[in-house]
């Protein structure tokens, strides 16, 4: 599953759509702020993003237990 509202997408239970979606939202803004369950395949999502967007940077990382997630991560294109 995979939500997106402005520039915040939630990711649950499919990496590829998770994939997907960010790659749409990046077409939109240059700042992208994901939302995702543990369930998500982080470290192939990222590698996959990077392959698509040269000049991804990862800003900041923090974790979203308190609100029910496991990971909130705030992605810039440069």
């Amino acid at each position: 599953m995979a939500e997106s509202w402005f520039n915040l997408v939630y990711c649950s239970e499919n990496t590829d759509a998770c994939y997907t979606e960010l790659k749409k939202m990046f077409k939109r803004y240059d700042i992208v702020i994901l939302v995702a369950t543990k369930d998500i395949d982080m470290n192939k999502l990222l590698k996959e993003l990077e392959k698509e967007f040269k000049n991804l940077i990862i800003e900041d990382i923090a974790s979203g237990k308190e609100l029910g997630v496991d990971y909130i991560i705030k992605l810039r294109r440069v």
